[in-house]
Order: C-alpha cells, then sequence, then structure tokens
C-alpha cells in the first residue's frame, strides 16, 4: 500500500531546511525520537477531538450489506477494493494569511483514511499552481493506480473566493445578461488559485478514462464569500436562526469544555480569536479584537471583488457525473477555521467518521454527511469580544451526482 504522509514533488519540499514547507512523514511519526509511536499520537488526537466536542455523541447505524445485493446497491470499499485519498493543505500563501490549522486537517485525515478506513494515500502542503497541477497530471494518468481503487476521495483545506466570471469568458448567452452575475469558486495555492471546477473536471469520465464508473468525492475547506474593501463582513457570514431542541442526555456537558448552552438549549461549541493574536481574514474581512480559548479565522481570499449589484447571482457547484461535492460554506459566505484544530467541516468529518469507526459501524456515505452536517450546525459557533460576529454558523453544503451511495468498511471490522 503506497501512503505517504508528506509529498517529494520538488528537491527541498520535506527537507528540515525548508521548515515551512515541512509536515512530518510517516517515519517520523515513528519516531521514538519525535513522539512515542503512531498509535500514541492517533490516541492523543483523538482525546484532543474529545475534549473539542466535549460529550457530545453522534448516533450511527450499521449498513447491512446482502450477499450479492451490495454490489447492485452500494459501491464498497475496503480492504479488497480499497480506496484513494488525495489530501491537499495550504498553510502560506504570498498573499494571504498563514493557516497553521492545515497541519492538524492533513494529520486528522491521513488517520482517518489510511489507519482506519485502509485508503492509498498522498498528500501535498503548500504547492503553487503548477505543482498542483502536474501532481493531478501524476495520478489521474496513473491508470495503474487507479485500476486497482474503487472511488478517489480528494480533500483540500485552503482559503478560497467566489469570483465574478467576466461577460466576455461565459460562453452560454443568457448568462452574459447586464442582470446576471455569474461566479466560480477558486481555491487559492501558494503563489495564486486555482478554478475548483478546474481542479474537479480533471477526474471526470472524459478527462480520466480509468475512473469511469467510479465515485469522485471531494471535501472542500474553502471560503465561498465574495466581497471588496467597501463591503461588510456580516454580509457573507451565517447568523444561524433560533430553534427549538431537547437535548439528548448524551450531550450533556463536562464543565471542562468548550460548550456553553445556547439560547435554543443544545451544547454549542465556543470559537473566536485570541485578542493578543489575532489572525485576520482578508482585507475586506478583518474580526479584530476577537477573544476565546480558541484561535479562529475566516477562510476567505485577499482577492474578492465582486459588488453584489446586480439582481440574479449564480453560482453553480462544480458537479461531474458519478461525485460528491461537500463545500464548508453556502454560495457567498465564508467559512470558519481554527488555528489549533482546523477547519470546522474537516473536523465534523473526522469526529463522525471516527465515531462509526468506533461504533464498529460500517459507513454510508450520504446519512454520514447528513451527521456532519448536524453535528457542525447544532454545535459549533463562533463567541467574539465584536457583538456583530457572535454566534456565527456555518453549514456544509453538499451536492452528488451518485449512482450508488458509497460504504467505507473500517478496518476494524474487516
Amino acid at each position: 500500500m503506497s501512503s505517504r504522509l508528506d509529498a517529494n514533488l520538488v528537491p527541498d519540499s520535506n527537507s528540515e531546511s525548508s521548515g515551512e514547507r515541512h509536515v512530518p512523514n510517516e517515519s517520523e511519526l515513528m519516531s521514538s525520537q519525535r513522539l512515542e509511536t503512531y498509535v500514541s499520537l492517533a490516541e492523543a488526537e483523538r482525546q484532543r477531538v474529545q475534549s473539542v466536542f466535549g460529550n457530545v455523541t453522534v448516533d450511527t447505524e450499521d449498513c447491512r450489506l446482502g450477499r450479492g445485493d451490495d454490489a447492485a446497491e452500494f459501491v464498497v470499499v475496503d480492504g479488497e477494493r480499497p480506496g484513494l485519498a488525495l489530501l491537499l493543505g495550504f498553510e502560506h500563501f504570498s498573499f494571504e494569511e498563514r493557516r497553521p490549522g492545515v497541519v492538524k486537517d492533513l494529520t486528522n485525515m491521513y488517520e482517518l483514511f489510511h489507519t482506519h478506513l485502509g485508503f492509498e494515500v498522498q498528500t501535498k502542503k503548500d504547492l503553487t499552481v503548477a505543482e498542483c497541477m502536474e501532481w493531478f497530471k501524476t495520478v489521474t494518468s496513473d491508470t495503474a493506480l487507479l485500476q486497482r481503487v474503487s472511488c478517489v476521495v480528494m480533500v483540500i483545506s485552503s482559503h478560497g473566493s467566489e469570483d465574478e466570471v467576466a461577460k466576455g469568458e461565459i460562453s452560454r448567452p443568457e448568462l452574459r445578461r447586464q442582470e446576471v452575475k455569474y461566479y466560480q469558486h477558486r481555491i487559492a495555492t501558494t503563489d495564486g488559485s486555482i478554478r475548483t471546477g478546474e481542479i474537479i473536471s480533471m477526474f471526470d469520465d472524459m478527462n480520466c478514462r480509468a475512473l469511469k464508473g467510479k465515485p469522485k468525492i471531494f471535501f472542500i475547506q474553502a471560503c465561498r464569500g465574495r466581497t471588496n474593501e467597501s463591503q461588510n463582513v456580516l454580509d457573507f457570514v451565517d447568523r444561524g436562526v433560533q430553534i427549538s431542541v431537547e437535548s439528548e442526555p448524551s450531550s450533556t456537558l463536562h464543565p471542562s469544555t468548550q460548550f456553553s448552552r445556547s439560547s435554543y438549549n443544545n451544547p454549542v461549541m465556543q470559537c473566536g480569536l485570541d485578542e493578543t493574536d489575532s489572525v485576520p481574514d482578508a482585507k475586506a474581512i478583518r474580526a479584530k479584537d476577537i477573544r476565546s480559548g480558541h484561535k479562529i479565522f475566516v477562510e476567505s481570499s485577499e482577492r474578492l471583488r465582486a459588488s453584489m449589484e446586480e439582481e440574479i447571482v449564480l453560482a453553480p457547484p462544480p458537479c461531474i457525473h458519478n461525485s460528491v461535492i461537500v463545500m464548508a460554506s453556502p454560495p457567498g459566505k465564508v467559512a470558519w477555521s481554527e488555528v489549533q484544530d482546523g477547519g470546522w467541516l474537516i473536523m465534523g468529518l473526522y469526529k463522525v467518521l471516527m465515531q462509526y469507526v468506533d461504533n464498529r459501524h460500517k459507513i454510508r456515505l450520504i446519512p454520514a454527511i447528513t451527521r456532519i452536517n448536524h453535528l457542525i450546525a447544532l454545535t459549533m459557533q463562533t463567541v467574539t469580544n465584536d457583538p456583530s460576529l457572535n454566534f456565527m454558523k456555518c453549514m456544509p453544503v453538499m451536492s452528488h451526482t451518485l449512482e450508488r451511495d458509497i460504504v467505507f468498511v473500517p478496518r476494524n471490522i474487516q
């Protein structure tokens, strides 16, 4: 199984001298000088996540696979039919704020997909546009690799934005009308940005025939805001709504956790920036003087230009055939990420799927994503020094064109 935790794309990308670009590789994780064992690291991480989410549990349901029926109803990912996970994270940028939580994102996803789900894993960090495109081309042209896997999962963690497309660049006449504003999502790299649709299209049936008929799954932790210097952050955050929810007994909170009771009687994670070490998001959405036990920042991009003056706004997700795309926030909304613990979407993905693993349950992907949305919507919000930025929410959005649901079989029940 060809899994690795770091990239060797450029000569110094995993060198100690390169410092900021380095992510520990698997041999380093096993080194007694760095930490006792990878297992102890994984256990420590699970305990840390438990401390973040407190005693909030996620109800899971096992998936029964009947003999001969699973092929017709599900795409099964297990030891005989492993998946491929492509993990891409960005911490340092030429024109954006640093995102230190990406190291936690990559580590958690490596543990989840490789250690517990048995995926083959490739992980890259802090690539340029050219390096990203070269990696995607290498993967999509590796016929031997793609023929032996049952699906591909890509997790991307970075800054992002929805940028308006110039009228002259739009091919469809109905989208060139004056009253229409058409946006496309972009993901920031160390030296620029890549259109998200361009990344996803490289894995479609036409451009990657080895994956024809196989599911492609994308989790994208990046902002979808669109703004400029003159606009207010409040136009691009999710205020949430008040609902009445009866607390479950399993949701009883330990006094040492970072949760408190919300106005609708539900445990809510308190997230914010340390006031002595504020991390601004972009030039237009600066969250100054925000404090709490956790540092947090908006996953936004420096180059956000749209003015929101037109009557019709379109921002379709770049969904290809037989794919699932999960974005960290709705169109036009910012996404949140903690400095220490990483992005909310990836935190929820790790928490929910690890609950399936702990319960020794097979994972049906679509119901699991619904549980991720439920966890994030009802247990996470910002708490800041700025009253206008208190209690902000963030709801992931899924679009899919799957022909069959996907079932991940954890290693502990294979």
